[in-house]
This record gives structure tokens, C-alpha cells and sequence, in this order.
């Protein structure tokens, strides 16, 4: 694992505090003594360091370490009037940090400005970009006052201007604490960074065992467990309140199931009774047609018979007329006997008598009709009054059901109405103006329903618009806190990076990074990405690099050029060795390359000619110093290296000797001899020649071309003098193969001189080609942003969503705030309209006045009918009393009429028998019976020719009503099929409702199957429709969010002529009409208008939806506990404790007291508070197993405990009305601190391990108490550590450090301090920490002379062996003991 590049505090530092000027305290390793006589400041300047300079709280509690509120900060900054006499200062502490493993730097501190008598200002600060105060940055500037140079505190405008982008300025105490939180430690959460404070208080009290036992340690070592975060259970609690949420929205689904079902139920049974009424009118209207077209059948054949019997008749009557003549002709000539006078009498009687009879028969008819008819009226009379009767109790009920309605509508008028009525009830009454009033009382609460409908509907969208802000607000808030966590992040990965910098330049110190570079990327680094790119962070030191490459590269060029000039060189040696080499002689001083280019084309073209050097050679007599001399003058004239030849050739770039022998003259003869190669083809004496044509001079030259034997020469008007070479090289063959070798043997030092040359630069070169590729290498593994990119781009997304989710949310308010006042508006218009109506403010009230309004109406249209009837039944019972007043006349008039024709009854028959009596006498019987024969044939023919007259004529008219009938039947049957053919189109319409669970069938089928399925439901539509009234208005709160409505629809009517339609037709086609509307029901989902039945699947869909994602979340939520993320802390936690504890106990038995006592700490379980919940013990080993293991009967076991804790808490806050959160629930119900106990024990030497008690504790010494407490706080302190970052500094504060402890206890104290890895700061009047268990400590001592207002600081430091001075030069070596 990585090693933590922790931060040490490095500096702490005053400026104007106290009786501070200006001082800085160094730390070593990060720990720091104070030590000074009482008096000395030693406390006041640790308190002002620590915890003041970790939270900015200047309050008197912090600066006194008992706790005391006597002296103030601004106490500390004025200084005390009587000693110092001052009302304003402004002063500034400060705490410097440094990384562990590199040089990057922090400081933290804080401004304050005292004035007497008023409020202190405060201001924080914090430095981050690795400037240093004291070192480039100084929190004063210089100013002269009375000529002399003086340091003014700079103001917080001042600091903030000079700190620029470097750091951060600000105001508030808590700003300051997050900085630091955010910069140093890496607290989560500010409230676990202010528990570690409270405790760090807690700590450095004073003879701390004194004032603290067991029980009081217990509790600090339980509140020093980190529990839970707010935001470890924030997931649980969204799920928890998500649950609840889920549960409401169960509980309202169950409540809208149930409206629905109840609803349907009474939908059910109107679409059954709607389907049976039109399937029974729909088969009735198939009958009326088949029967309508059998009576059209019937008529058209009585028709035809008719026709057939009237021709019957009609010969009939001519055959009766023909045979009636015959036998008048008869009776004419019986006639005139004498006989014929009394059978005329006879005659005359009888017909008399029979017309009597017949007017008896018919009077007594009469009579009986009559007196049935009496008999009839006196019912009908008694009909009549008891239907009057009815009809007035049918009233009475009529305006008890209107009281009633009116009452529900608040109708003023009713009553008003009702005594009108009253007034006038036996009278005409005029119902037109109290229809008006109730229809204008039906049409406002119409207007006011539908107002209430829009108000409510206005309601419903602002709660759902507040619901949907609210969820936006959820989300945004959500957002802020992912965006606050990846914030975070990116902080702490800046601050790594910013590491991770300073770890690279640490490793490539040669790159020539200087502190403002560093101090510059601190500063770009919190700016980073706003707007400052890492590219330029990073190019910045790739300038750097390519600025120290090249350097490099100008280096390498130049050594590369010298490389080249020297490879040059060795190239050139190498050529002139290999030269050398490969001739015989060497090349004398300046043979031109021109020259040679010549001399080979003189060979080519076939010259002959010896260079002179190569001809000659110096005779034996000549001295060294002489040859010398000679062969210095022949080179300087150039005679050396010139041509000697047997022909003419062309000279070019060259030279040539043309011999004119002196042959008595003093020449170069007399010195030298020819010495021709073995190759040449030339004479000697060509070359004997040409040196006697070269003179010696033996004094002075005069001639124009001689040289001297001392190396003078003069050719033409050049004289000169040559410098003597070291050795002959030319002349001669020895000398020149001397020469060469020479040559050969210098060229080649020379060489490996120059091959050295070329090694040391090629290696050179290498060097500086790694450092090129040590900085290539070293720019390549800068440190990347990958990371840091990852968390911004997090950020950034955070941010957009934001924006835009605020975005919404703003468009939402607006909304909202539009619905608001339309809301108030419309609120302010129904509040004046409904001033008068006694209704609930509410739509469903006024829906259901409305409706009951509607009855209202529809039942004084039933009153006025019932007046109408009631008035038309007094009307008919006067009639009925009239009519039975005028029967009981006639039938009394009927009887005396009938005793009138009794008596002429009788009256007849005494004389016709008298007549029969004469007529026997006088003997003519037998022309009696032939009159009586012709008198009866007469007769019946004549009664056979009336009737058959009178049949005819009847029949006739039968045809004739007959055919009109057959009409009128067609007329029927027309009729009839239009009724077939709309209750047809009713009952198919009926069907496409599909609103009735049904098979397959035809339609006659169909209408036959609902018939006999619902057929007791036909008549009972108006209960059916009060009962779907009733559920509509009932449930239609419940239902308030489909917006539930309710509307008619019907079967579009048809053009028809009706002018011929009789009034049982027209009643058909009325009831036709009223019945083929029909009401229907559809509520609102998403924007679609759908019926119940489609509602309640998506509502049923939905709770089983809801259900199952309810016990989802409900195992969820406990499975988190046991397996997720919250279990994984809780397990962790509780390691860690345990881990702890352990390591607690651990190091309280190893640190043996010298009074030989012990201590030891124990981490008990608890056991369960109620039987529901599991013992601590069960819990913790449910939760250290792999949940995938455990039993379904073990889980139940731990979400029963955990669901009974959570139900036990919240019950508790509904009872009690507490403000907790659930949030607060939670992190009460899962804080494991509270399923254990810390128990603590103590052992002496020979004695058995005890508990310690509060009174055992008192009996203990000093020393003892100490040990018992420090260990338990010490490690307290460590547990909050572990919850900052890795890289956190672990400070401890202790005032008078182990008072009362002996050496030996002291020096186990620093131990365990070690052990944990604190730094500190510690004061001590006695103490000087130079204890072998101590590595490194910084030791100021303050000496302060008695109510002097400065205080003076002797420095030491303490390596862990020696204690030594520290001066301002040097420190010193001297050992103190």
C-alpha cells in the first residue's frame, strides 16, 4: 500500500496577539512542547493555536482550557488596559502544514480586529498555493510613522487582494471550518469534524483525572465511534419515505378501488339492465312487426271475403224483391175477403202489441243500462274521490320530497313558492314562474358547479404542480448533494494532484522548477477547469522542460560541432598516417593539392621529372646543424620541393629548377650529392647540375638567388632568414623515412588524443542526451488529469442537470403562480356567488344539488301534473255527482213509462184473443191460414229483404272501414318496422359497448339471453338509477383525480313524418326516444377519456404494481442493511471498533503502571429491548455472515428486528410530535454505538482482573487515574482520525501534559503517542519530552517576567537522543541533560 503523504503542522505563528509582536514556532515532526513558569503564555499560546485555529471559534470557553468565560479574545488582543493602553488592534494566527514527503505547503489562520468596547470582526484565511509567511508572504506591510519604519497588520481587503487566487478570504467562522475540513482533514460530514473537536477539547483539559470517571470516559468513548452518516442512511431513508410515499399511493389506490368497484357494481347492474330494456324492446318491436304483418294479412283476406259476401247479397236482395212482388199480388187478392177486415184489426193489434213488447224490451234495457250505469258512476264517483284523495297525498309527499331538495340546493324560493301553492292549490295555479325560479336556481348552481369543477380542477393541477416542484425540488436537491459529493472529490483529487506535482518535482529535481511555478500551479490548480486548463498547468512545466532541453540541446550542438571538428580531425590524421603509410617519403611544407592534381597529369601525359628533395642527399661532411639550416632555407624559398627534369614540360601550379652550373662557384654541390630513386629515369649529373646552379653564400648574399649555410636566402629582391627545422625530414632518403616515421608516430598521439577528445565528448553527449530523455521521460509521466476530468465532467453533468431541472422548476413556479391566481381570482368570484347558498364549497356539492335541483324540477313537473290531475279529478267529480243527479232522473222517469206500456200490454192481448175468438166463430179458418201463410211468407220475405238491405249496406261500409283499416294497419306495420329498426340500431349499439362480459352469438340470441338473464331488472330502472346517482356522487371525491364525469348519449334521431302517427305510435316512438340515451361514465387517465372498467385494470395494474414494488423495497431496504451498502458500514464499523477496542486494550496492557496496576477494555453486546428485536450478539453475527448464506427464516429474523426498531421509532414521533426526521430515526435505530457497552477493568499485581468503577476509581492515584483516562482518550481521538482523509495530520492539544504522572508513566505516554501517530502541541511547566519514546520534538521555552508585555521564546530541539539549543546561526551541539 501507498504510503500516506500525510500533512505535519510545520509552523505556527502570532502577529500583534497576546504580548506577541511577531513570532513563529517551529515544529518538529509535526510536534510541538511549550514549557514556561506559570505566567508565561505557555497555555494562552497553545489555546490560541489549537482548537481555535481549526475552527475559527474564539469564544472564552475555547481559550481557557477549564472552560472559563473570563477573558474574552479581544482581551488576548488589547492586552490588559492597566499594562497596555490601547483600543484597537489587529492581529493574526496562523498554522503552517506541510506534506510529509514533500515540500508542498498550507497555511491556515484567521484575522481578528479588537476594538474596545465593541464587537470583534473576524476573518479566515487559507493559503494554498505553497507560499509561505515569513518566506514570500507577509500578513503586514511596512509603513513610516515619525520617521520610523514600522509593520501595520494588513487589513482584510489587504489580505484578500494579496492573496489573490492563491488561497481564500472569508468572513464567517463556519466558511473557515469547512476550508479547513475541506483542505486538511477531509471530513465527510462538519458534523463528524466538530465531534473530533469537541473531543480534541475534551482531551487537553487539565489534570484530566480529576475531572473525569469511567462513566464519563464511557461516553466519550462511545461518542468518538464514528456512527452512521446522515448521508451512509440518506439512500435507506429515500427508500424508506419512498415506501411510505408507495404506502400512501397504495392506500389512495385502495381507496379508488374500492370507489371504482363500487361504482362498477352499480354500472354493472345499469349496463345489465340497459342491455336487457333494448334487447326487450328491441324483441317486443320483432313481435309488434310479426304481428302487425299477420293482422295485415288477416284484413286483406277478411277484405276478400267481405267483397265475395256483398256480391252474395246483392243477388239475394234481387231474388227476395222478385219473390215479394209475387206475393203482395197474394195477399191483394186474399185481401179482399171479408175476413181480412178483423185479421187487419188482428193484425193491427199484434203489431201493436209487438211494438209494445218491444218498447217494453227496450225500456227495461234502458232501464237496466241505465241503472248499471248508476251503479257505475257511484263506483266511478268513489274511484274519482279516492284518486283525489291520492292525489293530494301524492302532493303532500310531492312538497315534503321538494322541502327536502330544496333544502339540499339551498332553494330560497321554495318556500315562498309553497305557500303560494298552498293559497292556491284548489284553484288554477300557475306552476310557469316557480319552474323559472327553480330552473334559474338549477342553471346557478350549474354555473357555479362548473366553476367549482374548473376551481378544483385548478386545485388538483396547482397540488400536482407543487407535487411536481416538489419532486424537481427532490431532484435538484439530490443533484446539489451528488454535485456537493463529486465537489468533494474533485477538491480532494486536486490537493492529490497538486501532490502528486510536488512528488514529481521532488523526483526530477533537475528540472529547473522554481517555487513561483509551484506557487502558480497551487493558485491555477483551485481554479482548475474555471477557467483555467490543466493543459496550461501542464504546459507551463513542459516550457520548463523544453526551455532546460534546450539548454541541453545547445549544449549537445556545441559538443556535436566539436565532435565533428574532432572526427574531422581524426579523420584527417588517420588519412595523413595512412598516407604516410602508404609512401615512401612524406609530403614536404606546402604542396598544394593543386599542385599534386598537376604533377599526376604531367605523369599521365608521360613527363619525366624528380621533385629535388627526392633527387639529393647531404654528403656525409656536413654537420647536423648545417642540414638543418639548409633544409629550412630550401623550404622557405620553395627550392625544395621543385622540379628537376630532362625536357621542357608545362609548369602549372607548380615549379621548376633549370640547371645553369656554376661550376667554380661555392653551390649546394659542395653539401649535397644526387640520390636518385631506383625508379627515376634521369641522370645524376642532370641533378649534379642543378645543384651547382645554386649558390652558397658564405657572408653576405649579393646575388639574386643564394642561400646561406646559416639558413639566410635571397631570391630576387626577398632576402630572408628560415627557422632551423627540429630534424632533416626531406633530404635524404634516411631522413625522410626517419621523418615519416616520426610523422607517423606523432599523427598517430595525436590521434588518440583526439579519439580521448571524441570519447569524453560522445559521453558527454550521452549525458546530456539522458537528461533530454530524462525530461522527456520525466513530461511524460507528468501527472495526468484522467481523473480529475472524470470528477469535473461528474460535476459539469451535475450542473446542467441542475440548470436545467431549475429551469423547469422556474417554468413550474411561473405555472404555479399563474394557477395561483387564477385560483384566488376564480376563489374571490365563487366566494361572492355562493355569499347565499348554505352548500358546501365544494364541486361534488354542487354536482349533487345540482342533480337533486334537476330532480327538483323534474318532480314539480310531476307536482304541477298532480295539481293538473288533482284539479281535472275535482272537475270530473262534479261531472260523476251531475251524471249520477241526471241518471237517477232518467231511471225513475224509466219505471213509470215502463208500468204505462205493462198496462197496454195486457190491454192488447184481451183484444186480439177477442179478435181470434170472432174470427173462429164466423168459420174461415182456412183463408185465415192462407192469409196467415202469405202474411208470414210476406214477412219473412220482407224481413229477409230489410236484413239483406240493411246487410248490404253494412257490409258495404264493413269493406269500407275494413280497407281503411288495412290502411291504417300498413300505416302500423310502417311504423312498426322503423321501431324494429331503431331498437335494433339501440341494441347493436348497446352491444358495441362490449361493457357486459358475454359469448359469442347472434344478436337474437343475445337479446334473448339478456332478457332472460336480467329481465327483473327491466323494471326497475329508476332504482337503478338512483343507485348509480347515489355511487357517482358518493365516490366522486375519490375519484377526484380521473375526473370523473358523467354524460348522455344517444342514438341520433331521424327525419320522419309523423302527421298520420296515431297517439299509441307517437307515445312508442316518445319512449323510443327517452330510451335510447343513455348514461354514460368515463374518468380521465393521462389525457384519454376511458370507462371505469378500463380504469380499474390500470388502477388494479398499478396497486399490484405498487405491491410488488413495495415488497421489493421492503426487502431491499433490510437487505441493504445486511448486504449493502449500509450493511457493508455497519459490519465495517464494528470491525473497526472491535479492531480498535483490541488495539485500546492492547496497548492499556502493555503500559504497565510503575505502581504494577493494569487496565484492559471491553466492547460488550447488549441484549434486545423487546422480544421482537434480536440481541446484540445474534445481530452482529447475522451481519458478519455472507448474507447469500443465511437462512430465509434468519433474514426475516434480522428485517423483523429492524422493521419492529424503525416501527418503534416512528411510532414514538407520532406520538410524541417530536421534529425528528426520519433521517434522525434511522441514525438513531442504526447506531451500533448503542449495541454495545464499553466496560473497563483493572488488574494489580497478585490480585484478580475487577470492573472499574466509579468508586474504585476515586481510590486511585494520580499517576493511576491518569493512565486509566489518557489510553481511552488517546485512542478515542485515533477512532475519529480514521474516519478523515489518509492524509489528514492527527493533532492532539494537552495542557500541563501528564500532571501527576511519574517519568516512567511519562515516557509510555509519548509511547502510545508515537504508536498512534499523533502530532501535537503539548504545554508543561515541568516537562521537556526528551524521553527515548519521543523521535523528534520542537521545545519552546517562554519566559515572560512578571507582568512584562512581551515574552521571550529559548528554542530547543529534541532528535530522540539529544536535546539541543537553537540559535539564529546554527544550532547548538552542546548536550543537555
Amino acid at each position: 500500500m501507498m504510503k500516506q503523504n500525510k500533512w505535519k503542522m510545520n509552523r505556527a505563528g502570532l502577529l500583534n496577539f497576546w504580548y506577541y509582536d511577531e513570532e513563529i514556532f517551529d515544529f518538529a515532526d509535526g510536534k510541538l512542547l511549550l514549557r514556561g513558569s506559570n505566567g508565561s503564555g505557555k497555555s494562552v499560546t497553545m489555546q490560541s493555536f489549537l482548537p481555535v485555529l481549526l475552527d475559527g471559534k474564539t469564544s472564552s470557553d475555547r481559550l481557557d482550557p477549564f472552560g472559563s468565560r473570563a477573558r474574552k479574545m479581544e482581551d488576548y488582543l488589547l492586552g490588559e488596559k492597566e499594562i497596555v493602553d490601547r483600543d484597537e488592534r489587529t492581529g493574526y494566527l496562523f498554522l503552517e502544514y506541510k506534506r510529509e514527503d514533500t515540500n508542498e505547503y498550507i497555511t491556515t489562520g484567521i484575522g481578528l480586529q479588537a476594538r474596545r468596547y465593541k464587537n470583534l470582526n473576524f476573518w479566515g484565511f487559507i493559503i494554498t498555493d505553497n507560499r509561505r509567511i515569513g518566506k514570500d508572504f507577509f500578513l503586514y506591510e511596512y509603513e513610516q510613522h515619525a520617521g520610523e519604519k514600522q509593520q501595520i497588520p494588513l487589513s482584510r481587503i489587504q489580505l484578500e487582494n494579496r492573496i489573490g487566487t492563491g488561497g481564500h478570504v472569508v468572513r464567517t467562522r463556519g466558511e473557515y471550518r469547512n476550508l479547513v475540513n475541506k483542505y486538511i482533514f477531509g471530513f465527510e460530514t462538519t458534523e463528524a469534524y466538530d465531534d473530533l473537536i469537541k473531543l480534541l477539547i475534551q482531551l487537553r483539559s487539565p489534570k484530566l483525572s480529576k475531572d473525569f470517571k469511567p462513566t464519563v470516559i464511557y461516553e466519550i468513548l462511545e461518542a468518538s465511534l464514528p456512527p452512521l452518516t446522515e448521508e451512509d442512511l440518506r439512500h435507506l431513508s429515500d427508500t424508506i419515505e419512498h415506501m411510505d410515499q408507495t404506502k400512501q399511493q397504495m392506500e389512495q389506490l385502495e381507496r379508488e378501488r374500492e370507489a371504482l368497484q363500487k361504482v362498477i357494481t352499480r354500472y354493472d347492474t345499469y349496463n345489465q339492465y340497459r342491455l336487457a330494456e333494448t334487447a326487450h324492446h328491441f324483441l317486443e318491436a320483432k313481435k309488434r312487426v310479426t304481428k302487425t304483418e299477420n293482422l295485415a294479412k288477416e284484413k286483406q283476406s277478411e277484405s276478400e271475403n267481405l267483397a265475395t259476401a256483398i256480391n252474395q247479397l246483392e243477388a239475394r236482395v234481387q231474388e227476395l224483391e222478385q219473390q215479394k212482388e209475387i206475393l203482395e199480388k197474394k195477399q191483394q187478392r186474399l185481401e179482399k175477403h171479408e175476413v181480412w177486415n178483423l185479421a187487419e184489426e188482428m193484425k193491427r193489434d199484434t203489431e201493436r202489441l209487438t211494438q209494445v213488447k218491444k218498447e217494453l224490451t227496450r225500456k227495461e234495457e234502458t232501464l237496466t243500462v241505465k241503472t248499471k250505469q248508476e251503479l257505475q258512476w257511484k263506483e266511478e264517483l268513489k274511484r274519482i274521490i279516492s284518486k283525489i284523495d291520492t292525489t293530494d297525498h301524492k302532493m303532500d309527499d310531492q312538497l315534503v320530497d321538494l322541502e327536502a331538495d330544496a333544502d339540499s340546493t339551498s332553494f330560497e324560493r321554495h318556500t315562498l313558492n309553497v305557500t303560494d301553492f298552498s293559497r292556491k292549490r284548489q284553484t288554477d295555479f300557475q306552476f310557469s314562474l316557480w319552474l323559472k325560479e327553480a330552473d334559474n336556481h338549477y342553471q346557478t348552481l350549474d354555473q357555479i358547479s362548473e366553476r367549482l369543477r374548473t376551481f378544483e380542477q385548478i386545485r388538483t393541477q396547482i397540488a400536482e404542480l407543487e407535487n411536481v416542484i416538489a419532486a424537481k425540488q427532490y431532484d435538484i436537491d439530490q443533484l446539489k448533494h451528488e454535485q456537493t459529493d463529486w465537489e468533494k472529490i474533485f477538491e480532494k483529487d486536486k490537493q492529490e494532484k497538486l501532490s502528486e506535482i510536488h512528488r514529481w518535482q521532488a523526483q526530477h529535481s533537475f528540472l529547473p522548477i522554481d517555487a513561483d511555478l509551484l506557487q502558480k500551479t497551487a493558485r491555477d490548480i483551485e481554479r482548475l477547469y474555471e477557467p483555467v486548463a490543466y493543459e496550461t498547468i501542464r504546459q507551463q512545466f513542459f516550457e520548463v522542460s523544453n526551455q532546460y532541453q534546450l539548454g541541453i540541446h545547445e549544449k549537445i550542438v556545441t559538443k556535436k560541432s566539436a565532435l565533428n571538428e574532432v572526427e574531422e580531425q581524426i579523420e584527417t590524421t588517420e588519412k595523413l598516417i595512412h598516407d604516410l603509410k602508404q609512401k615512401k617519403d612524406p609530403d614536404p611544407p606546402y604542396f598544394q593539392e593543386e599542385t599534386k592534381v598537376a604533377r599526376q597529369r604531367l605523369i599521365d601525359e608521360g613527363y619525366q621529372y624528380v621533385p629535388f628533395y627526392e633527387a639529393v642527399e647531404f654528403q656525409d661532411h656536413v654537420d647536423e646543424a648545417i642540414q638543418q639550416k639548409l633544409e629550412a632555407a630550401l623550404i622557405d624559398t620553395g627550392l625544395l620541393n621543385a622540379l628537376i627534369t630532362n625536357e621542357a614540360i608545362p609548369v602549372e601550379h607548380d615549379r621548376i629548377l633549370k640547371p645553369n652550373a656554376q661550376l667554380m662557384a661555392h653551390t649546394l654541390a659542395d653539401y649535397l650529392k644526387p640520390d636518385l630513386p631506383e625508379e627515376a629515369k634521369m641522370s645524376a649529373a642532370t641533378v649534379e647540375e642543378v645543384l651547382q646552379s645554386i649558390l652558397i653564400a658564405d657572408d653576405r648574399i649579393e646575388e639574386n638567388m643564394a642561400i646561406g649555410i646559416d639558413g639566410t636566402y635571397k631570391i630576387g629582391l626577398v632576402e630572408g632568414h628560415a627557422v632551423p627545422v627540429a630534424s632533416v625530414r626531406f633530404i635524404g632518403k634516411n631522413a625522410r623515412k626517419r621523418y615519416r616515421e616520426e610523422q607517423i608516430a606523432v599523427l598517430t598521439a595525436e590521434l588518440e588524443e583526439w579519439q580521448e577528445k571524441k570519447t569524453d565528448i560522445q559521453a558527454t553527449i550521452h549525458k546530456l542526451e539522458e537528461k533530454i530523455t530524462a525530461a522527456q521521460t520525466a513530461m511524460n509521466i507528468f501527472p495526468n488529469d484522467e481523473d480529475l476530468q472524470t470528477a469535473y465532467k461528474h460535476i459539469d453533468d451535475c450542473r446542467f442537470k441542475i440548470e436545467r431541472l431549475e429551469k423547469e422548476l422556474h417554468e413550474q413556479d411561473e405555472k404555479l403562480h399563474e394557477k395561483m391566481t387564477t385560483f384566488q381570482e376564480l376563489k374571490r368570484k365563487l366566494d361572492i356567488e355562493t355569499r347565499d347558498i348554505n352548500l358546501e364549497f365544494s364541486h361534488e356539492a354542487y354536482q349533487e344539488a345540482k342533480q337533486i335541483q334537476l330532480g327538483y324540477g323534474r318532480a314539480l313537473s310531476h307536482l304541477e301534473k298532480l295539481h293538473v290531475t288533482y284539479l281535472h279529478e275535482q272537475e270530473n267529480k262534479q261531472q260523476a255527482e251531475e251524471r249520477l243527479d241526471e241518471l237517477e232522473g232518467e231511471v225513475d222517469e224509466l219505471k213509470g213509462e215502463l208500468n204505462v206500456l205493462k198496462d197496454d200490454e195486457l190491454l192488447l192481448h184481451k183484444n186480439i184473443a177477442e179478435i181470434e175468438e170472432q174470427m173462429k166463430r164466423q168459420g174461415l179458418e182456412d183463408i185465415q191460414a192462407q192469409i196467415k201463410q202469405v202474411q208470414r211468407e210476406m214477412t219473412e220475405t220482407t224481413v229477409a229483404l230489410d236484413k239483406t238491405r240493411i246487410d248490404l249496406p253494412q257490409k258495404r261500409a264493413d269493406l269500407n272501414v275494413l280497407e281503411k283499416e288495412i290502411v291504417n294497419v300498413k300505416q302500423q306495420l310502417k311504423v312498426a318496422h322503423l321501431l324494429l329498426e331503431v331498437w335494433s340500431e339501440t341494441f347493436h349499439e348497446e352491444l358495441k359497448y362490449d361493457m357486459i362480459d358475454k359469448e359469442e352469438m347472434d344478436v337474437d340470441t343475445a337479446a334473448n339471453w339478456a332478457v332472460e338473464k336480467w329481465k327483473h331488472l327491466i323494471n326497475e330502472s329508476q332504482k337503478i338509477e338512483e343507485h348509480l346517482t347515489k355511487a357517482f356522487f358518493e365516490q366522486h371525491s375519490n375519484l377526484m383525480e380521473y375526473r370523473m364525469t358523467e354524460f348522455t348519449t344517444s342514438i341520433p334521431k331521424k327525419e320522419i313524418e309523423k302527421a298520420e302517427w296515431t297517439d299509441e305510435q307517437h307515445i312508442l316512438y316518445e319512449n323510443w326516444e327517452r330510451k335510447a340515451s343513455r348514461r354514460m361514465i368515463q374518468l380521465d387517465f393521462q389525457g384519454q377519456r376511458l370507462s371505469p372498467y378500463s380504469v380499474q385494470q390500470i388502477v388494479e395494474d398499478d396497486y399490484a404494481r405498487q405491491q410488488h414494488f413495495l415488497n421489493e423495497q421492503d426487502r431491499q431496504l433490510y437487505e441493504n442493511i445486511l448486504i449493502g451498502t449500509v450493511g457493508n458500514k455497519l459490519r465495517s464499523r464494528i470491525l473497526r471498533a472491535e479492531k480498535w477496542t483490541k488495539q485500546m486494550n492492547k496497548l492499556m496492557t502493555e503500559s504497565d503502571s510503575t505502581s504494577g496496576i493494569s487496565f484492559s477494555i471491553q466492547w460488550k453486546p447488549r441484549t434486545a429491548e423487546t422480544e421482537a428485536e434480536l440481541d446484540t450478539k445474534e445481530l452482529v453475527d447475522f451481519l458478519r455472515r455472507d448474507a447469500r448464506l443465511l437462512k430465509e427464516e434468519d433474514l426475516t429474523e434480522v428485517m423483523n428486528h429492524f422493521r419492529s426498531k424503525i416501527d418503534r421509532a416512528k411510532e414514538m414521533i407520532e406520538l410524541t410530535g417530536e421534529g425528528d426526521t426520519l433521517l434522525q430515526v434511522l441514525k438513531e435505530v442504526l447506531d451500533y454505538r448503542h449495541w454495545f457497552s464499553f466496560v473497563l477493568s483493572y488488574q494489580r499485581v497478585g490480585e484478580p482482573k475487577r470492573e472499574l468503577t466509579n468508586n474504585q476509581f476515586y481510590r486511585f492515584s494520580g499517576g493511576e487515574k491518569a493512565m486509566a483516562m489518557y489510553i481511552p482518550l488517546f485512542t478515542a481521538c485515533y477512532s475519529r482520525y480514521l474516519e478523515a482523509d489518509p492524509a489528514a495530520p492527527y493533532i492532539i492539544s494537552l495542557d500541563e501534559a501528564f500532571a501527576g504522572v511519574d517519568d516512567d508513566n511519562i515516557s509510555v505516554m509519548f509511547r502510545l503517542v508515537e504508536q498512534l501517530g499523533f502530532d501535537y502541541i503539548m504545554n508543561s511547566q515541568f516537562l521537556w519530552g526528551d524521553y527515548d519514546t519521543v523521535s523528534a520534538l520542537s521545545i519552546c521555552e517562554l519566559i515572560r517576567p512578571k507582568n512584562a508585555n512581551f515574552v521571550s521564546v529559548i528554542r530547543y530541539v529534541w532528535d530522540g537522543k539529544t536535546r539541543k539549543l537553537v540559535t539564529d546561526e546554527v544550532e547548538e551541539t552542546e548536550s543537555f541533560v
